[in-house]
């Protein structure tokens, strides 16, 4: 198996605000980079895995899209950015981690398939 990991980090910043996407709106950003991904075929090999990384606010937004259009989510993967090097757990320290999602919150974006 060929693993592609995509980091899609800062994609979704407008040219309006000094960044390179085409879109003003990052969730309808998102949506696309999805739906040109599986009309390009993306989600058809056996022997390939291709991961996108997108930042955590779109994250639900991505995995909405691919859930609607390839439930199989076959070769065609969403992963979070951050994820905090500690998980959350019971009695443990929860912590007040703001710049990464701890391993448990990421997880339940994936309850309605592979994330």
């Amino acid at each position: 198996m060929t693993y592609f990991f995509v980091n899609l980090k800062r994609f979704d910043v407008p040219v309006s605000r000094g960044g390179i996407c085409p879109l003003e709106d990052s969730a309808r950003w998102a949506e696309e980079v999805v739906k040109e991904s599986l009309e390009l075929g993306f989600d058809q090999y056996d022997d390939i895995q291709i991961i996108y990384f997108f930042p955590e606010s779109l994250l639900l937004t991505a995995k909405q899209v691919l859930n609607e259009l390839a439930p199989s989510g076959k070769s065609l993967q969403l992963g979070s950015q951050g994820v905090y090097r500690e998980n959350v757990a019971a009695g443990g320290n929860f912590g007040a981690f703001t710049t990464f999602l701890p391993a448990a919150a990421a997880a339940l974006s994936a309850a309605a398939g592979p994330l």
